[in-house]
């Protein structure tokens, strides 16, 4: 669980409280990525 969380961790997260589950899953939050975002980590992938 501590891999998952600590692969989903970026540069470009919203930050906030991130509060531990209480049921484990590999599936990243409800929030969607937004297109400013996806632009940023596609830069990112590049190098």
């Amino acid at each position: 669980m501590g891999l998952a969380r600590i692969l989903r961790c970026q540069p470009y997260a919203r930050g906030g409280v991130d509060p531990v589950p209480d049921h484990f899953s590999l599936k990243r939050n409800d929030q969607e990525v937004s297109p400013k975002e996806r632009q940023a980590l596609a830069r990112l992938s590049k190098k």
